[in-house]
This record gives C-alpha cells, sequence and structure tokens, in this order.
C-alpha cells in the first residue's frame, strides 16, 4: 500500500473514530442527563417523605391534642371489647391514675369497679345491638364516674368498626355529658312556665281593678244618696291606684329588662318620705285593724340625698306586702336607723317586720326574681304581679345596698334593705321658740307619752303625762302649768278623752285641742271641740307642723275651729294657660284647681298653645304642657315659644304634663326648655307644689 493510500485509510479512519467520538460524547451526555434526573427524582421523593412524615406528625400531634382536650369521653376497644385508647376526661372523671392501669384490660372489668352494673348491662346489650345492625346505637344514661355523689347526664353512641371487608376490628363508645344542657332546657321551660303564669296573674291584675271601676261606675250611676255614691267613689278611687301600681311594674320591669332603669337623685327629708308612705298605706291597714309602728332612729340625718321616688318605691312594696299577708289585728313595724358614717355618705338600715303568714325557706330562694312568685296558690290568693320584689333588689342594688328576708312559715317575715346616701345639711325643722312651749299628753298606755318625751328632749319644750281626765284636769288646773296644746290618745278610753274635751271646753280652757288617732278614723272623731290631729304611727315633724300651724294660726285669729286649705285663693290673679287635647283631662284640671282663684285658659294642641301665647304676647304666668297633641306635640310648641320675641318668653315657666315618666323623658323635656315634669294620671298634690314653685317664685 503506497503512502498515500495509507495516508487516506488513516484519515478515514480519524473520521470514523471521531464520528464514533462525537455518538458517544452524546451517550455520555445523555446517561449525564438522565442520572441526574434520577438524583432529582430521589431527592424529591426523600422531601416528599419528609414532608408527608412530617404532616402526619402534626396531624398526630393536633389528633393527639383533640383527644387530650376532649370534653366527651372517647374509648377505642378492640374486637374483643380490650381497651386500646381512651381521652383523658375519662380517665379523670373515673379517677383512674394512668392509662397504664387499663390498657388491654375489658372494658367489662373496668366498668365494674365503677359499681354501676346497671349501666354495665345496658352498654354489654346496646354494643351487641350496634354489631347486629352494623350502625350506631344510642341511649341516655345518670352515671356517676368519679363515686362521689355527683350524678351527669350522658348520651351515649357506641359504634362498630369495621374494615374493607365489614369485618369487625373494634367498637367505639362517645359519652357526651348532656347534664349542662338539660338544665339550661329546664330552666328555659320553667322561665316560659313562669312567664305564662306571670302574663295569667298579671291579666287578673289588671282586669280585677277594671272590673271594679267599671262596675262601681254603674251603682254610683244608679245610686240616689250621696253617700253611695261616696263609697263608689272611693272604691273607684282604691282600684285605680291598683291598677296604677300595676302598669308602673311592669314598665320598671321593661326598663330593667334593656338596661334603662336609672336613678334620678333630689334631696329630701327623711322622715317626710316615710310620713307620706304610711299615709297612704293607712286605709288599707285600718280596715284590716292592724297596728302599724314606725321607728326612726335618732341617729338618721334629716335631710338626704338620693332617688325619693325609687326609695319610696322598695319601702312601699315591703309594707304593702306585710299589709296583704299578715291577717287582721296582725303587727306591722317599719324600722330606720344609720348604720354607718364616713363624711357625708351615710349608710341606712331598714327594716319591715310583720306578724304575717311567713315564707318558707323554698320559696324565699324565689322572692327576688323577675316574672317569678314564691308559690302560685298565694298569689292568687292576695294577689299581686310578682314584679314588686324584683324591681324592689335592682333598686337597692342601684344605690349600692343590698336587701333580703329573714322568714318561717307561720312566724311572720322580717325584710331588711340597706342603702347608701348623702347626708345634707340640717337646718331648724320650725321657727318657732320650742323652750316656750308646754305640751300635756293625755294617754291611758303612755306609749304616745314616750314618743312626745323624746321629742321633748331632742327640742327642749316641757312635756307633761296623763293617764286619765283627772289627772289632766288636775294638771292644766295648775297656775304654773300653762299648756298651749293638749294632745289626747284616742286609740284608748276613747269616750273618756272626749269627756274630758269638753269639760275643758266648758271650763274655758284655751288651749289647742289635739287627737292622736288613725287618720281614717278622723271624720268620726272630728267633734266636740278637737281642733286638728296627728295620725298614728308620730313622727317629730308631723307634730311640728301641726304645733307651727295652730301656733301660727292664734297670733293672727285666736283658737283654730277647723282646718283650712293652704292653696285657697293661693293663686288669685295668676294665668295659667293649660295646653292638653284630651277634654276629661282639661275638666279634670279645672276642677281640681278651681279653689287657687288661679284664671285657667286651655288648648287642645300644641299649635293652638302657640297661637294663644302669641295673640296675647307672652301675657302669662305658667304654662302646663302636654307633650301627645294633634298638630304640633309640646316639644316643638316649647320651642317655638322659648324663640317668641316677647320678654318673657324665654323664661316663662313650663311645666310639662305628661304619661311619658322614664327618666329619659324628663331629661328629653328639659333639653327642650321646659322647667319642670309631672307624670299621668297626675297628683294633684305634686301639681299644686310645682304651681306654688313657679307662680310665688321671687
Amino acid at each position: 500500500m503506497s503512502e498515500a493510500e495509507r495516508i487516506a485509510a488513516l484519515e478515514e479512519e480519524l473520521v470514523t473514530l471521531e464520528r464514533k467520538n462525537r455518538k458517544l460524547n452524546r451517550q455520555l451526555a445523555t446517561i449525564q442527563t438522565n442520572l441526574q434526573r434520577q438524583k432529582n427524582a430521589m431527592l424529591a421523593r426523600s422531601n416528599v417523605d419528609a414532608m408527608l412524615a412530617a404532616e402526619r406528625m402534626r396531624q398526630e400531634e393536633y389528633m393527639s391534642l383533640l383527644l387530650g382536650n376532649s370534653l366527651d369521653i372517647l374509648l377505642l376497644l378492640d374486637r374483643d371489647g380490650r381497651f386500646v385508647y381512651c381521652t383523658n376526661v375519662f380517665l379523670k372523671k373515673a379517677r383512674i391514675k394512668s392509662y397504664g392501669l387499663i390498657d388491654s384490660r375489658n372494658y367489662q372489668d373496668v366498668f365494674e369497679s365503677i359499681g354501676d352494673f346497671a349501666l354495665l348491662e345496658k352498654l354489654q346489650n346496646c354494643f351487641a345491638q350496634a354489631f347486629e345492625k352494623d350502625d350506631t346505637v344510642t341511649f341516655e344514661a345518670a352515671i356517676d364516674f368519679g363515686r362521689d355523689g355527683n350524678m351527669r347526664n350522658y348520651l351515649i353512641a357506641l359504634t362498630p368498626m369495621l374494615d374493607s371487608d365489614r369485618t369487625p376490628k373494634g367498637s367505639l363508645a362517645v359519652f357526651h355529658d348532656m347534664t349542662d344542657l338539660l338544665l339550661a332546657v329546664r330552666r328555659a321551660e320553667y322561665a316560659s312556665e313562669a312567664k305564662t303564669i306571670f302574663l295569667a296573674n298579671m291579666s287578673h291584675e289588671m282586669r280585677t281593678p277594671l272590673n271594679a271601676i267599671i262596675g262601681m261606675l254603674s251603682i254610683a250611676d244608679q245610686a240616689e244618696d250621696i253617700e253611695k255614691k261616696d263609697y263608689c267613689l272611693q272604691r273607684i278611687r282604691e282600684a285605680s291606684r291598683h291598677l296604677l301600681g300595676v302598669i308602673n311594674d311592669v314598665l320598671d320591669m321593661s326598663k330593667i329588662e334593656v338596661n334603662k332603669f336609672e336613678l334620678s337623685n333630689t334631696s329630701f327629708e327623711l322622715e317626710k318620705m316615710v310620713m307620706r308612705i304610711t299615709d297612704v298605706l293607712g286605709f288599707p291597714i285600718a280596715q284590716k285593724k292592724q297596728t302599724l309602728e314606725v321607728v326612726i332612729s335618732s341617729n338618721l340625718p334629716r335631710s338626704i340625698t338620693c332617688d325619693e321616688q325609687r326609695m319610696t318605691q322598695v319601702i312601699t312594696n315591703l309594707l304593702s306586702n306585710a299589709t296583704k299577708f299578715t291577717p287582721e289585728g296582725g303587727k306591722i313595724s317599719l324600722s330606720a336607723r344609720l348604720i354607718e358614717k364616713k363624711g357625708d355618705l351615710c349608710t341606712l338600715r331598714f327594716e319591715v317586720l310583720d306578724t304575717g303568714i311567713g315564707i318558707s325557706a323554698q320559696q324565699q330562694a324565689q322572692l327576688f326574681r323577675s316574672f317569678v312568685q314564691a308559690d302560685g296558690n298565694i298569689s292568687r290568693r292576695f294577689g299581686g304581679t310578682g314584679l314588686g320584689l324584683a324591681i324592689s333588689k335592682q333598686i337597692v342594688a342601684m344605690m349600692d345596698g343590698e336587701i333580703w328576708v329573714e322568714s318561717e312559715l307561720g312566724k311572720g317575715s322580717r325584710f331588711i334593705f340597706t342603702v347608701k346616701v348623702k347626708e345634707l345639711k340640717d337646718e331648724h325643722m320650725d321657727t318657732i321658740n320650742w323652750e316656750d312651749i308646754r305640751i300635756l299628753v293625755v294617754d291611758s298606755t303612755l306609749d304616745v307619752y314616750g314618743f312626745f318625751l323624746g321629742f321633748s328632749l331632742s327640742l327642749g319644750f316641757a312635756c307633761d303625762a296623763a293617764t286619765n281626765e283627772e289627772e289632766a284636769m288636775e294638771l292644766l288646773g295648775k297656775s304654773d302649768h300653762l299648756h298651749q296644746f293638749v294632745f289626747v290618745n284616742l286609740e284608748h278610753n276613747e269616750q273618756g278623752m272626749l269627756a274630758l274635751v269638753r269639760k275643758l271646753k266648758d271650763a274655758g280652757q284655751h288651749v289647742h285641742m289635739l287627737a292622736v288617732a288613725q287618720a281614717a278614723r278622723w271624720n268620726d272623731i272630728k267633734r266636740g271641740g278637737i281642733a286638728d290631729f296627728v295620725s298614728k304611727p308620730l313622727y317629730f315633724s308631723a307634730v311640728a307642723e301641726v304645733v307651727n300651724r295652730h301656733l301660727a294660726r292664734s297670733k293672727h285669729t285666736g283658737p283654730v275651729a277647723k282646718e283650712e286649705n293652704h292653696y285657697n285663693g293661693l293663686f288669685a290673679g295668676k294665668r295659667v294657660l293649660l295646653a292638653e287635647d284630651v277634654e276629661i283631662n282639661q275638666e279634670i284640671v279645672l276642677v281640681l284647681l278651681a279653689h287657687t282663684d288661679a284664671e285657667i285658659l286651655c288648648a287642645a294642641s300644641g299649635r293652638e298653645a302657640v297661637e294663644m301665647i302669641h295673640t296675647e304676647e307672652c301675657a302669662y304666668d305658667l304654662i302646663l304642657m302636654d307633650i301627645h297633641m294633634p298638630e304640633m306635640d309640646g316639644y316643638e310648641a316649647t320651642q317655638i315659644i322659648r324663640a317668641l320675641p316677647y320678654p318673657n318668653a324665654a323664661t316663662i315657666p313650663i311645666v310639662a304634663m305628661t304619661a311619658n315618666v322614664f327618666q329619659e323623658d324628663i331629661d328629653r323635656c328639659l333639653a327642650f326648655g321646659m322647667n319642670d315634669h309631672v307624670g299621668k294620671p297626675i297628683n294633684i298634690d305634686i301639681v299644686l307644689e310645682k304651681m306654688e314653685k313657679y307662680l310665688l317664685r321671687a
């Protein structure tokens, strides 16, 4: 082979080798790529396995937390009924220290140690039913797991656990505690029943006085003699007050339910507040021939600041209940004393004691709950809405106090409450010199004298006592004992006391003869020279008031023959505009205020009131403004009047007279420019007080 051929062959071989080399390089690259892919896949699989393992751990951790903190008892059993797992709550309730003590033990052995063999039998039967039906079986049972008397109600569900071939592998038992839910259901049912009973009682409480009012109106319409008509009017008045009390209780409770119940503090004399309460309750107490004793401690502040209306409401409720549940001839007492004082902040304690039917311990637990009465039979027998004590509890709590009862069935009751009030600086209770006064008390029992003796020690006047008419005549005949007043107790020996009055009158004794008697009997005893009376129970301020009144009159007219009305002709020359759209309400106000001699003009709407004010250039001294009127209400009318271009338009007193009596209603009246507020149905005494305040102001 020539050199050239050899070179050509080598070159061809080189080309072939280069071709093979390129092929090998491609194969190598492919192998390297596949190898890298395999490495990446292995790494990915490793990461996935790690992630799956982490997720399994996380799920197991949360499952462990779920089961460990489950409120339900979960028991996992194998096919032979041996423990595989249980939640911690089972160990805690059954007082098993650790799961290791029951692991792999048969559930029957464990439940036998609890001692409830009826439950064990029920579990066995229901497990059999669950496997037979291949479904969950449920039942309820009361179980005392801890053997300590703490019986709980459980809903128990037993479920068979099967594999894919429906072969039994074990079972799951779930115990769900239903005790609180069942208790809540019972409470809801009880509350619903209580409200149903309450509504039935409310219907009775409202219909009864309405029937009485309608019936008495019919009787009065047919009656020919004035005494019978007066009797009917008295019964209508009583029924109306009862109906108003029922309505007020419902309204108060509705405010409590929506957190709208508020206090409105005012300044007042504590003893006079109690006097007004006992005056109102004097008639029903006298009807039942009951005895009411009032003991007001000398350490009580005379004037205080708090919500007088609400405190009155609490005391009235307690005394009304005492009157209602105490039989004829029974005794009731109200006492008040100071138990703590820090600066001007005083804690007062009130007690209402009666000799009534008493309250059992079970009934006491229901007393202060809304819409619940202690005994339905008693409520039907004695009446009442069942709201009074619940409202009283709310009022007392808002006054930073407490209220409770001490009672035994058949042995009467003692209701006690405390409140915190602010004391006002005391002012002297009158303008006369008490050291110049001498009083004779004629009292066969000396109980009235005991009151006057304490009164005299407080104010410094002289006080003598006589137990009969002979002793009284002897004391009055002494020249060194000049008595201005003789108080005779007509509660005992009435005929003897009245004989004494006649003797003194025949003897020309110029003294003020005053009786001590219940207010309800005043019309029967106002004869034979008795000038006036103070009603039992006695109060310092009531005695001081009657003494002041008679001394003041003696300076001008001599001995008093009869009592005069303070408001007769008092507002002569004064012009009053009454804005009221209801004609009968206009008539009531005009009649009740006629004796004051005020000139009262009426407007039937807010617009008419504004026109009358504008026409006469605000020539009025006072405006009594209703709120709900056609065309223009009292709020808008007041705003327009205040903006009129007359000198007194901005200052003329405007008093709202409305059935809107919530505190927010009163505040709204004041915000619209009114000066004061009187609630409806109107109390004429309050209206007269407001008129005196604004018409006779300096």
